[in-house]
């Protein structure tokens, strides 16, 4: 009798530790499966991305100038950024653009207003946008009569592709 139940203890260990493991290794089958589908959306994600310029990408400056078709729908993408970001754009002012060797540099001036947070949150966004453009001469101002808002004043360089 005893020993049947010492055969019958070890038989339920033994299927108890082959159901934990056969858990554990289609657990990790799942994961793998789904870290495929995800590597496979990010493949296809990463090559819908529009290629930098040739021109560029032999000079090693890795820019990518495709996502800006032209300034006024850039302007209108600028104000639509603001607004999501609660900013009040104050003005735009668009200056001479001025051509370069293989592309162009529009200077923009912006004034725009808001809180410290939005106004930091939207030059960290045009920052960090696909390049090509840049953000100088950043001057804050608090007037008393938009209190607790600050006004900026900055420039935004947009370097663009040349069509010619």
């Amino acid at each position: 009798m005893r020993t049947f139940l010492i055969q019958h203890k070890i038989s339920v260990i033994l299927c108890a530790i082959l159901v934990a493991g056969s858990y554990f290794y289609f657990q990790r089958v799942q994961e793998a499966s789904t870290l495929t589908q995800q590597a496979a959306v990010l493949q296809t994600e990463i090559s819908n991305m529009p290629e930098p310029d040739v021109l560029f990408r032999e000079k090693r400056k890795g820019v990518t100038f495709s996502w800006i078709q032209s300034v006024p729908d850039f302007l209108r993408e600028l104000n639509k950024w603001a607004r999501k970001r609660s900013i009040g754009i104050v003005s735009i002012e668009p200056k001479e653009p001025t051509l370069k060797e293989g592309y162009i540099e529009q200077p923009i001036k912006l004034e725009v207003q808001g809180r410290f947070r939005a106004i930091g949150d939207y030059l960290s966004f045009l920052e960090g946008l696909p390049r090509p453009l840049q953000v100088t001469g950043l001057k804050l101002t608090s007037p008393e009569e938009l209190a607790p808002d600050l006004k900026a004043k900055f420039e935004l360089v947009l370097y663009i592709k040349d069509a010619a």
